[in-house]
């Protein structure tokens, strides 16, 4: 007797607007309308007005240009914002749901680096904090790529270091502050265990690609003239850095992710 394969089913008991909601909230990926045709079994045609309503209505997200366009329910930094809220319910101790946030996002990272790079040796020499940072950049998960009016991607996430006053060469390379635009938190106020995510992502990927034993703790909040709503991070290096680990020109204020 034959199996039975659901895959190409449509769901009896929702309309289309659910049940589209409902397969884009699984995933941060875009799709294109042709796409979604395919997974869902609903035709193109019928499709465009159920999209044009839910984007209307804020329930899902476009990106790219109008006869281009990819659709999709949340972003990375809002996807793993919704992980970050599953991690701590109303009664639970939040020092230990941080705890569990923070070990979450550095083994997210330290497993993810362990599979990109091939050879298995997590150990880079820079010179910098700057030339560290464009490597921990790659490596750091939360962030997503927008699109501009001018038909461009940009990235979404910046790492600042310290404000329009400092230099480089007074930076310590074992105990500096790194600024984030935007953070996990988007800047509300009630959601500490994302920036314990972030905190968590932020240790594994300097960790990961740089062998520094580090200890990351968030300092403050604010909003940066350019680049938007930020939390800043502190990072101090456990064991000192070599000698060698030098200063770059102080014209490098701010690494793009």
């Amino acid at each position: 007797m034959g199996s039975k394969c659901y895959d190409d089913e449509k769901l009896p008991c929702c309309h289309s607007q659910e049940h589209i909601l409902l397969f884009l909230t699984r995933t941060p990926w875009r799709f294109s309308i042709n796409e979604l045709a395919k997974v869902t079994n609903f035709h193109r045609n019928s499709l465009r007005p159920v999209l044009k309503s839910l984007v209307e209505s804020n329930k899902i997200q476009t990106f790219g240009e109008k006869n281009h366009s990819l659709y999709y329910y949340n972003g990375v930094i809002d996807h793993y914002r919704r992980i970050a809220k599953s991690l701590h319910s109303e009664g639970d101790d939040i020092k230990e749901s941080q705890r569990i946030a923070i070990k979450f996002g550095y083994q997210l990272v330290k497993n993810t680096l362990k599979e990109a790079l091939t050879d298995g040796i997590f150990k880079f020499h820079h010179h910098s904090v700057h030339e560290m940072l464009l490597h921990v950049k790659w490596a750091f998960p939360f962030s997503d790529l927008l699109y501009t009016k001018d038909g461009e991607y940009r990235p979404g996430t910046v790492f600042t270091i310290g404000d329009h006053n400092t230099t480089f060469s007074s930076i310590d390379p074992n105990d500096f502050s790194v600024r984030i635009h935007p953070c996990l938190c988007r800047g509300e106020a009630e959601s500490q265990i994302a920036c314990a995510l972030t905190m968590g992502a932020l240790k594994g990927a300097i960790e990961g690609t740089c062998d520094i034993k580090t200890e990351v703790t968030w300092t403050s909040y604010g909003i940066h003239e350019e680049f938007g709503s930020y939390c800043e991070y502190q990072v101090k290096a456990l064991d000192p850095l070599p000698i060698n680990f030098h200063h770059v020109s102080d014209n490098v204020k701010h690494v793009e992710n």
